[in-house]
């Protein structure tokens, strides 16, 4: 019942992306755990095609169409994509 309630709330964004994406599935994580820092960064691939993905960005633009507070913060020690973190902020 929460997700479904969570899912709507998201549907109001303007954006278009697809439920099964990391962004939207970080969302929804973020707003059933408001305080809490969900990360938004990965490694993807192996090897030499290995390569760093954030989709901070997306998740945050999500969150603020849909019109909930939010905070970026990075923990990484050089500001790398692998500390991208995303919080809802507790009303």
């Amino acid at each position: 019942m929460i997700e479904a309630v969570n899912a709507q709330t998201l549907k109001t964004a303007k954006i278009r992306t697809s439920k099964s994406s990391l962004a939207y599935k970080t969302a929804i994580e973020a707003i059933n755990n408001p305080g809490v820092e969900i990360v938004c960064g990965a490694n993807t691939g192996s090897g030499s095609y290995a390569s760093s993905k954030s989709w901070q960005a997306v998740t945050a633009l999500l969150l603020r169409q849909a019109g909930i507070e939010y905070s970026l913060s990075n923990v990484a020690p050089k500001g790398g994509k692998h500390g991208d973190r995303i919080t809802v902020i507790l009303k």
